[in-house]
């Protein structure tokens, strides 16, 4: 029912993406899992370019999901997969709501390599040109991962 109401929300974008959010959480609650996947890909992708938050928001749920449930090889591989299909050009949000806290989760976790891979991928796809705030958060973040790994004793994984 929740996704008939949303196709009938065309011109309020805002209320449209709730209650796809409620569908979506309704299939997970079913067990549908991939149905739900699905249709929070489609989220994303419908709202990508004129509604970025609203796609992010989605990005980001998908991505700790995955985190709490998946193991690294499989969060990486979804990463990947989000970020070159809605990263590019997406910016701050992007960067803010997935690709800081996913580097961040991995370097916690001590997945040093894991880390340093999703923060090229985040460098090379959200752009931010030398010198911008995006830019300079991501060199902090290296910075940090390389002090935090050499504490660790450099144990890359």
């Amino acid at each position: 029912m929740a996704r008939e109401a949303a196709a009938g929300l065309t011109s309020y974008p805002d209320l449209q993406a709730r209650f796809l959010g409620v569908a979506i959480e309704s299939l997970r609650a079913r067990g549908e899992t991939a149905e739900a996947d699905r249709l929070g890909r489609e989220l994303a992708r419908r709202f990508a370019g004129k509604r970025g938050d609203l796609s992010t928001r989605e990005i980001a749920g998908q991505l700790t999901r995955a985190m709490a449930s998946e193991p690294v090889e499989e969060q990486m591989r979804l990463y990947r997969s989000l970020m070159r299909q809605f990263g590019r050009g997406a910016g701050a949000a992007m960067w803010d709501e997935v690709a800081r806290p996913f580097v961040g989760a991995l370097a916690t976790a001590g997945r040093w390599r894991d880390a340093r891979a999703a923060l090229a991928l985040a460098r090379e796809t959200l752009g931010g040109g030398f010198g911008s705030q995006i830019d300079t958060e991501m060199r902090a973040l290296d910075a940090e991962l390389a002090q935090k790994e050499r504490a660790a004793g450099g144990a890359a994984r």
